[in-house]
């Protein structure tokens, strides 16, 4: 098309040129050996219009016939490229389609049909996806090694391959396996959002709370994961990580924490344990407090009443400073009985302890009181509310439930101390040659 248009461009200022030198009276001699041949200018100009034009179209004609091999090779790579695309697209579509085994079909095709690296990766990505969902796991991991193979070559390509195979190894349940593909593809784009889910998932598969807290925090602060997402892996993974690090370990990730992490009930029981094993109990409190402060919570409020005594008189006035502000709330009023008991206050602790059971009945609440009226030595009333606190939760109204127990079986028991075989009712453990030896020869 292109060619065209210059051509007639071309014939447009030929015609131009004629039409300017019509009137012309000018000559042109063409001197060739001895000869001499005049023209007239205009017949010249058109002459060598001509003349340029066949030997335009002549070169245009030489070109094309010998571009003719190239342009056959180039039809045949485009056919070769778009049946390429076409399986390609076959293969995807069956993938998702969950047609696995047409997939697996489509995408073999395909690795053998293509002559492009990339696209080979692909299919093979593809076929190894379709036979994981098949269960065959030997041909998965042959088809990713030999992707890993052509890739070598292409580090991102590589890190994409690597990421397909960790993958597959999380859904497998194998994340030991998987972190060590997902630490390399890190390594190489450690800003790819893909890889740091993966990361997180075998995180949390393996229990590695500093790493996994670190991949999360990375998440969040990318807006990759939700709020909610983030705290409630803080609230699992928080504790544990507590709990397992070193104690300076523990402490310092405690104090990096916001003041809303802090205040998870979890984090703060996880931390006042470590904090008690060294008899910090004043940081004990404070840890638990923040918690406190913020919401009651029945797990810290129990903790906080086994309260030291050297801590006891602290925690108790803390705690009827809550009482102010939710005076029938029966857990509080449980923990304040139990501090007092500590601290050996009799009087406000039965006081505190018979509120919170005109609220709920509470097994806790009977036990305490158990205790306390058996330090003053009302040993009938401790005794009632010892067989309450025994007695609660368990249910005797629906007789088809119940459970009753045979008596047991006596007639083997020894008769004698037990480091004395008893003959005559021997154990079914002796074998029976021993015991038929014993009959024949009767005991003096």
């Amino acid at each position: 098309m292109k060619a065209l248009i210059k051509l007639i461009i071309f014939l447009g200022l030929a015609i131009g040129l004629v039409l300017l030198f019509k009137d012309s009276n000018d000559v042109v001699m063409i001197v060739t050996g001895n000869e001499r041949r005049t023209v007239s200018l205009l017949t010249a100009v058109v002459a060598l219009l001509i003349a340029f034009i066949v030997l335009y179209l002549l070169f245009r004609l030489i070109g094309w016939i010998l571009s003719r091999p190239k342009a056959v090779v180039d039809w045949s790579e485009e056919r070769h490229h778009k049946k390429d695309i076409r399986l390609l697209e076959r293969g995807w579509v069956d993938l998702l389609e969950g047609k696995h085994y047409d997939a697996e079909k489509n995408f073999t095709k395909l690795t053998y049909h293509t002559k492009n690296v990339d696209r080979h990766i692909l299919a093979n990505i593809g076929a190894a996806r379709a036979a994981h969902a098949i269960g065959d796991y030997p041909k998965r991991d042959l088809l990713l090694k030999d992707a890993r193979r052509l890739s070598a070559d292409n580090p991102k390509l590589d890190a994409a391959v690597v990421a397909v195979q960790a993958d597959l190894l999380i859904e497998q349940g194998q994340a030991h396996n998987a972190l060590m593909y997902l630490e390399y593809a890190d390594s190489v784009d450690n800003k790819q959002l893909h890889i740091k889910h993966q990361l997180l998932r075998a995180y949390e598969q393996t229990d590695q709370e500093v790493k996994l807290i670190d991949t999360a925090k990375f998440l969040y602060k990318r807006k990759s994961i939700s709020k909610e997402e983030y705290l409630g892996l803080m609230r699992e993974f928080g504790p544990k990580l507590i709990s397992r690090a070193k104690y300076d370990d523990a402490v310092s990730f405690y104090n990096s924490l916001p003041k809303e992490e802090k205040q998870f009930p979890e984090i703060a029981l996880a931390i006042s344990r470590r904090f008690d094993q060294l008899e910090e109990y004043s940081k004990s409190s404070q840890a638990l407090e923040t918690s406190i402060n913020n919401k009651l919570n029945s797990a810290v409020l129990a903790y906080y009443a086994k309260a030291h005594e050297s801590v006891v008189n602290d925690r108790l006035h803390k705690a009827q400073k809550w009482l102010t502000t939710d005076p029938n709330n029966h857990e509080l009023l449980l923990a304040l009985g139990q501090l007092c008991l500590a601290n050996s206050l009799w009087g406000q602790a039965e006081k505190y302890l018979t509120q919170s059971l005109k609220i709920k009945d509470n097994e806790r609440v009977h036990a305490l009181l158990g205790v306390l009226y058996d330090k003053q030595g009302n040993h009938n009333q401790a005794l009632t509310h010892w067989r309450k606190a025994s007695l609660i939760n368990t249910d005797f109204t629906n007789q088809d439930h119940l459970i009753f127990i045979e008596p047991a079986d006596l007639s083997n028991d020894p008769i004698t101390p037990p480091d004395v075989k008893n003959l005559e009712k021997p154990d079914d453990h002796f074998l029976e040659d021993n015991v038929q030896s014993y009959q024949e020869k009767p005991l003096n």
